[in-house]
């Protein structure tokens, strides 16, 4: 289930343990510890196995991970770009986005900034850059305007319907957040139905869910398509009942579902139920919790059928996501490990981990690469021996010197 929340990647090697294989006695080349980085390169690239090192822009509109820039003016940029682009800049991680093209190097990447007579002009704010991921295009990096882009409050750094969501700080929020399927804002847990009044714990288990649809959707006019599978198998909804509250729409056994399925493909019949629930009874939230089963409960006649894929395509079948690709695989005996860094392969696993944390550790890695391949390098020129306590002090003077810019 989504809930905003990132998983942990593999850490990579301390470098303050021992070198493999070495002779304590007879030391060690620089090549050596070249060869062997050039080993650890290879398996980091296997363990982060994807390359963001290009724009989506051309792509067009496509569901993928966004971030929105407030420092540039509330645009959003792809993965790619927030590393490239962005990395200095105060961005909001608003997690996957359908029908949306990055904003890189257009003019909606600066839609919150005043208008001046050069804006007017050319539709960029004085200062404006290119997109860097896409300067060798016939563009130069810059492109018209995102049409279709929807831009919500969350591009503000403004999420839920409460007062704590108007400032959200991702730092400090502790609690677990919906996204809703249809509009795809996100929701408190503890805002949404699973608190109904009165409840010191949810109704409904994250593990009974995928998904779900909030209150705000749910109401809207002209939703009936949705509104006709409140509370059918795999469309969980709070109810309120004489002892208190109740959960409608609990899944059936699997293979229940799997032969109404069957009998509803095999029916040219529209087989769509008899509304079970009617928002508009109800004053309290009416969001609804969508079981990993839910879309075999949606009739598929030809009428619902084109209906669903007008109003609703995302509900009716899950929708495509991009995905940064994986890089096509080269002859290892022609390839340069070293010119390849996992520094640029790691950035994929911006989707797993929060995002600045990422990019903070990964800096420190480059940094602390790029300045132990500089101190060897004259050993490996004239092919001297480099002791175990010469690489050890190397890293005690890095820690030292870290720990003085830190104090700063």
């Amino acid at each position: 289930m989504d809930q905003g929340r990132a998983s942990p990647i593999p850490a990579l090697p301390d470098p303050s343990t021992a070198a493999p294989n070495i002779d304590p006695e007879l030391g060690f080349t620089a090549q050596d510890l070249i060869d062997h980085q050039e080993r650890l390169e290879a398996q980091a690239n296997e363990a982060f196995p994807y390359h963001v090192d290009v724009c989506t822009h051309t792509r067009g509109y496509v569901r993928q991970l966004i971030y929105a820039c407030k420092t540039c003016g509330g645009g959003g940029v792809c993965v790619g770009c927030s590393v490239s682009c962005h990395s200095d800049h105060d961005l909001v991680e608003l997690f996957h986005r359908r029908h949306f093209r990055c904003d890189c190097g257009t003019p909606n990447l600066y839609r919150h900034r005043p208008m001046t007579p050069y804006k007017q002009k050319t539709g960029y704010p004085e200062g404006a850059k290119p997109c860097s991921l896409r300067l060798h295009d016939s563009n130069k990096g810059w492109d018209i305007p995102n049409d279709e882009n929807v831009y919500t409050k969350n591009f503000d750094g403004q999420f839920c319907v409460c007062q704590r969501g108007q400032h959200y700080d991702p730092e400090t929020e502790k609690e677990d957040m919906f996204q809703c399927l249809v509009c795809e804002e996100w929701l408190h847990e503890s805002c949404t139905s699973l608190y109904p009044k009165g409840a010191t714990k949810p109704l409904i288990s994250q593990d009974d869910f995928d998904t779900m649809i909030c209150n705000a959707c749910v109401r809207k006019e002209k939703t009936a398509l949705l509104q006709a599978y409140l509370g059918q198998p795999g469309w969980l909804v709070v109810l309120p009942n004489e002892n208190g509250w109740e959960v409608v729409g609990s899944s059936p056994d699997l293979e229940i579902l799997a032969s109404r399925k069957r009998a509803r493909l095999d029916s040219d019949t529209c087989q769509q139920p008899t509304p079970l629930v009617d928002p508009h009874a109800h004053a309290h939230r009416m969001d609804v919790y969508l079981s990993s089963q839910f879309r075999q409960a949606l009739c598929r006649c030809a009428g619902c059928t084109q209906k669903w894929q007008k109003i609703y395509p995302f509900v009716f079948e899950e929708e495509e996501t991009y995905e940064p690709s994986e890089p096509e695989e080269t002859d290892d005996t022609n390839s340069n490990a070293s010119t390849s860094s996992s520094y640029d392969r790691a950035v994929a696993a911006l989707s797993h981990l929060p995002r600045m944390q990422m990019i903070e550790s990964l800096h420190a890695y480059q940094n602390l690469r790029d300045a132990l391949f500089d101190h060897l390098r004259p050993y490996a020129e004239n092919h001297e021996l480099v002791s175990e306590e010469t690489v050890r002090a190397f890293f005690e003077q890095h820690l030292a010197s870290r720990r003085e810019r830190t104090k700063r």
